[in-house]
């Protein structure tokens, strides 16, 4: 299954669980091999392209500001680009700007994409029951949770703290 496939997926996902007024929020980024893939829970309406009357890429964040502070630490999106983002008010992004932004994300080799793919009014936690209608015995849930992931997430946590030390020294020094 490619990841255009999915999108039928999401939707019925977004009928049954997420909010009626708002569009599934997909993926976006580098979706042929990325160096980073972020995952996050699921969308909230926050995203602008939850909108229904958002004609352009159905990607996660679009129109909100503090997650690019992450990245732009990181080192994982140009600084023109960064700028722009918190020039500009949420509801301000268009379509073509927010092509522009995920082209960078894309150059920067990082895909983005939500486990739950329900998008929410606000950002609660969804019930367990759902997450278990995901799969056999619950995986998404049981993933997220499982020791191997703990350890994962704890080591790569550790990485990002150090690439952020490093950027802040290097900001600093420059």
């Amino acid at each position: 299954m490619q990841l255009e496939d999915l999108k039928i997926e999401y939707d019925k996902l977004q009928l049954k669980y997420g909010a009626k007024e708002l569009d599934s929020i997909y993926n976006g980024g580098c979706k042929n091999n990325p160096d980073v893939c972020f995952v996050f829970m699921n969308p909230t309406g926050r995203n602008v392209a939850s909108s229904k009357n958002w004609k352009g890429i159905k990607s996660p964040w679009i129109g909100t500001k503090n997650i690019w502070d992450l990245f732009f630490e990181l080192n994982l999106m140009d600084r023109d680009i960064y700028r722009k983002i918190k020039e500009i008010k949420g509801k301000d992004w268009t379509e073509k700007f927010a092509e522009e932004v995920y082209k960078d994300v894309e150059n920067h080799k990082y895909f983005i994409t939500n486990l739950g793919k329900c998008t929410q009014v606000d950002a609660r936690e969804l019930p367990d029951n759902i997450y278990k209608k995901f799969g056999p015995d619950g995986y998404a849930k049981s993933y997220c949770y499982d020791k191997e992931f703990e350890d994962f997430k704890k080591y790569v946590e550790e990485l990002l703290k150090n690439k952020y030390r490093f950027a802040v020294k290097y900001m600093e020094a420059n």
